[in-house]
């Protein structure tokens, strides 16, 4: 997945932790690509909203909100 395996990873582990509907903040780099992220978090069960977004040189750092569907 390029980039995200560990984002992924994390997902998939956290899953039995989180009540229905729990959701998580974190953060992503621009590099990861939205679209792929929102793609494979679906896969995994989450939706993403990107809630905020900073420009910082090369790159856009993304704030996401991932809720367990």
């Amino acid at each position: 997945y390029e980039g995200i395996e560990v984002i992924l990873d994390f997902f998939e582990q956290v899953k039995p932790f989180l009540a229905e509907k729990g959701e998580i903040l974190f953060i992503f780099s621009s590099h990861a690509k939205q679209d792929k992220m929102k793609k494979v978090l679906k896969q995994v069960g989450f939706n993403l909203n990107v809630i905020g977004k900073k420009r910082i040189f090369f790159e856009e750092i993304y704030l996401g909100l991932a809720i367990l569907v």
